[in-house]
Formats: C-alpha cells, structure tokens, sequence
C-alpha cells in the first residue's frame, strides 16, 4: 500500500533572500510546532515530509530531503525535470514557495503553492486546475488571482503574515541615541515619491543619517543578518510594494520596537495596519517628530499583537490548516 507523502519546496528560501525567507521559516516552524495541540501536523508526526532543497540549505529537525542543485525557474526543462519528480518520488501532495511568475505545473497531485513576488513581472496565466489551490499574504492579492486569472474562490487562502522565530530569542537590534534612517527598496523608485520623500525627510529630520538597502542586491538575508541591519537604526522606510510579499522584513522591524513606513500600496501591511501614521501617504502630510516615533512605532506593534502576527508559530499553525483542509 502507497504511503502518503507531502513534499515541501522549500528552495526558495535560500533563492530569494528577504522575499523568500517564509520558506524557511514554515518548514522550522512545523518541526517546532511537533507535538504541540495548536500546532503539530500529522505529516511531520507521522515522518511523511520530503523537503525539496538545495544541498547546503540548513534546517531545523532531521526531515527527509531530496537536494537538488536545480533552482526556481519557468522552461520547458525545468517542468520536464519536475515532473519526473513528483512521478518517481512517490508524493501524494506537493507544497511549493514560488515567485508567481515562476510556478510549476500540478501533474495531477493535490498542489499547494505559497505565492511570492514576481521576479520579473506577472505572468499572463496561472493554473485554474481544480487540484492547485494557492497561499496569499493579503486580500487584495486573493482578489487579483480571482480577477486576473479567474481562480476559483475555493482555491485561494489568505494566510496571516509574521515574524520568524528567531526574534521572540533574541535582543532588540542596539540604537545610539540619534540614531540613522534606513531606506528599504525592492526595485526603482519613481522619480517623484523619491524627490517628496528626501525632501520631506530633510525637512522633518536634517540631522538623521541615511542609509538604502535594495533587496534585489541581496543574496541571502537571514533573520540575524536582518537584525544587523537594523542596528542603529531610527527610523525604517519600507519602499516595497510588490503583489504577493509576506512583509516579513517590515514585521520583523516593528516588532523589535524599529518606526516603519511603508507604502500605501503594499497589500498585506496595508490591510494589517490601515490606521497607521507610517502609512507613506500620511506620512509625507504629517510626519511624526523624533520623540513621536517610538510612540508611533508601539501603536503599531499593539495592533499587530493582537492581530497574532508575532505568534512564534504562526506558519506552524496555518500550514497544518491548509494541509489538513487539501487532505480532505
């Protein structure tokens, strides 16, 4: 009799650095949830996960894997090569983190697929199979899939953006007393947000150091590499606002008390924190002074607490959901 087997690609989170780091994250935060009520999955108890990664990819547990030194990408090679896979490796579900742009066909499995950012752009199609059902981190990213490529409503999710484990053991980043500003991009700035953005950050804050950090530049970002980087930092700017990120940058920020601003267009913080001050277009009206941020910064930390999003396994708690609810 065929055992079941529920095979996690995981290979995006060491492919697509800040943006890919749910990956990660979900397959660390299902072996911790192990054996707790909230949280454990049947699939891990019963030792019936295959992690699909790359050689030197470093998890948490001693989970089965199958290494691959193939990567993340859409051609007629790579689906040939996924298909042999899912054939001969004897899955019964397949759980893949992919960039929307870059999502492999189901080959008839039961498939979940956690969407990430394009890496390129959106695609013109996406699979309506009845077997594909699809992860999203906001609403207004659901909506696109029903719009766009008329997803049924039965296969899309909205799933709970959060932090990764690593900050509920840990410090808060160091912060000198001034402190320095920290501009976050996932790719070109338009011309004119970046002119009303320096001027009124000129104008509001002339002492604050600046510092940028783009993510396309950026090969690996873990959760500690991320810390550092927030070291010394005042103020956070996340201008990032492509469908399908899982803010888990920004989430990380707040949490450790860090002020973030963030654009009117990102559809998971939007949604999470719709009130907020941070939101850029309130912002650039009426900036915070230096001694309002932090007042701020807790009021959105408030929000998302009682929101759940700093639950240390809440990746733990929403996979085994969908895993049972697709098993069914």
């Amino acid at each position: 009799m065929h055992t079941p087997r529920l095979c996690i690609d995981a290979r995006a989170g060491q492919e697509m650095a800040a943006m890919g780091a749910i990956a990660q994250e979900a397959v660390d935060q299902l072996v911790a949830g192990w054996g707790e009520d909230e949280t454990s999955s049947e699939w891990i108890e019963k030792r019936r996960v295959v992690v699909l990664s790359h050689p030197d990819q470093v998890f948490s547990g001693q989970l089965k894997r199958h290494d691959t030194a193939l990567g993340l990408a859409r051609s007629p090679w790579h689906w040939i090569q996924h298909r042999h896979f899912c054939r001969d490796s004897g899955i019964s579900i397949f759980h893949g983190f992919h960039p929307i742009d870059r999502c492999t066909p189901s080959w008839g499995l039961p498939t979940l697929t956690t969407l990430l950012p394009p890496v390129k752009r959106l695609p013109f199609f996406l699979s309506r199979k009845s077997e594909h059902h699809y992860l999203v981190p906001s609403e207004k990213d659901a909506l696109l899939l029903k719009k766009r490529y008329l997803i049924p409503d039965s296969q899309v999710t909205t799933l709970l953006p959060a932090t990764r484990r690593y900050v509920h053991f840990t410090d808060r980043p160091t912060r000198k007393e001034e402190g320095s500003l920290l501009l976050v991009t996932g790719g070109p700035v338009p011309q004119k947000l970046q002119q009303r953005l320096f001027k009124g950050i000129s104008e509001k804050y002339p002492k604050l150091p600046k510092r940028a950090l783009s993510l396309r530049q950026v090969n690996q970002l873990s959760a500690m590499d991320w810390r550092k980087k927030l070291e010394d930092t005042r103020l956070l700017i996340y201008l990032v606002s492509s469908p399908f990120d899982w803010a888990t940058l920004p989430l990380e920020a707040i949490y450790w008390g860090i002020p973030t601003v963030f654009l009117d267009e990102h559809a998971a913080l939007n949604e999470l924190l719709p009130q907020s001050r941070f939101r850029l277009s309130r912002f650039l009206v009426d900036p915070p002074s230096l001694k309002e941020l932090d007042i701020v910064a807790e009021r959105d930390r408030t929000t998302l607490e009682e929101r759940d999003c700093f639950d240390e396994l809440a990746f733990a708690k929403s996979y085994r959901d969908a895993y049972r609810k697709l098993s069914v």
